[in-house]
């Protein structure tokens, strides 16, 4: 099973729970688990759905490697900043769970002019 598969497991199991959006931030500052993390974060941005998340995740998306990711993932001290690293993350592991381990980035973001503009590259991304 890939790492999708162990966060999903991990997310199903965490949000039965029905924690608030609080206990889920204590469990973000606190999970020593990187599993638990990341699950706690995926339910907290459901529940939480702010823009500001979205918008640091489409730029992280833009800009970032994988590697690179996982090395804010664990250095970056603010709650929207972690959450967001999770769900770019997730992002560029789904997709390249779907296309046998190469990631298309099917769709990127740009930010331009004080918007989001969504482009539609033909590069392979690894």
């Amino acid at each position: 099973m890939g790492e999708m598969g162990q966060w999903g497991k991990g997310w199903n199991r965490m949000n039965r729970q029905g924690y608030t959006v609080s206990q889920l931030e204590m469990i973000i500052a606190g999970a020593g688990i990187q599993t638990q993390a990341v699950a706690a974060s995926l339910i907290w941005a459901s529940k939480n759905p702010t823009e500001e998340v979205f918008e640091i995740a489409a730029k992280l998306a833009r800009a970032n490697t994988v590697d690179e990711l996982w090395g804010a993932y664990y250095s970056t001290a603010s709650r929207e900043v972690f959450v967001a690293t999770v769900l770019t993350i997730i992002h560029y592991d789904l997709l390249a769970e779907l296309n046998n381990g190469e990631y298309y980035a099917w769709i990127e973001i740009k930010y331009e002019g004080n918007k989001y503009w969504r482009i539609y590259p033909s590069k392979t991304r690894k």
